[in-house]
């Protein structure tokens, strides 16, 4: 079987897994951070990208772009936060991840944005995932701090929700919410 994000397949799909456990927090400040980017710098680094691929490598890297871009707007859809900027940081990050011969400073303009929450997406060997810890462990201490207060006022906000709707018995004898 052929991996289809190449040989940087693990990495991937390690990447696309901790885009999923972002905080509302942590989204924020990705978005900040790209809005904040020089938007020449981005797209020169695209440029570079897309003149230094072969032909047999641009699938894959399209297929990575998409696949973190899907996951990014899932995610912001999930946490109520729709900046498409998290979205374009997230594409630019899963094909610099994707590509082989993309140049460091490419790659450090194109994963900048996320590299802010997730350190340890560094540049690495193909095949060698990243690092294991790569989410709450390695999140600046405020920024994790906002992501557990945005948890709270969640739970807070759905047992509000539950207190609201009214329990009625259905016919089959179990508790359903609403009449």
């Amino acid at each position: 079987m052929k991996p289809i994000f190449g040989p940087h397949t693990p990495r991937l799909l390690q990447f696309l897994t901790s885009i999923r456990k972002l905080s509302p927090a942590a989204i924020d400040l990705v978005t900040r951070v790209w809005n904040e980017a020089s938007p020449l710098d981005r797209a020169l680094a695209r440029a570079h990208l897309q003149l230094g691929t072969a032909a047999n490598e641009e699938y894959p890297i399209i297929a990575a772009a998409s696949a973190a871009r899907r996951a990014a707007m899932e995610t912001a859809r999930r946490l109520g936060r729709d900046d498409w900027a998290f979205w374009a940081a997230a594409w630019d990050a899963g094909a610099a991840i994707t590509a082989d011969g993309l140049a460091e400073g490419d790659y450090q303009t194109l994963t900048c944005p996320l590299r802010t929450v997730m350190p340890a997406l560094r540049r690495a060997e193909p095949g060698q995932p990243l690092h294991p810890g790569l989410i709450a462990e390695e999140l600046p201490s405020a920024v994790q701090e906002a992501s557990w207060r945005d948890q709270r006022e969640s739970d807070g906000r759905q047992r509000r929700m539950q207190l609201r709707t009214p329990a009625v018995l259905d016919t089959s004898g179990r508790c359903n919410k609403g009449s």
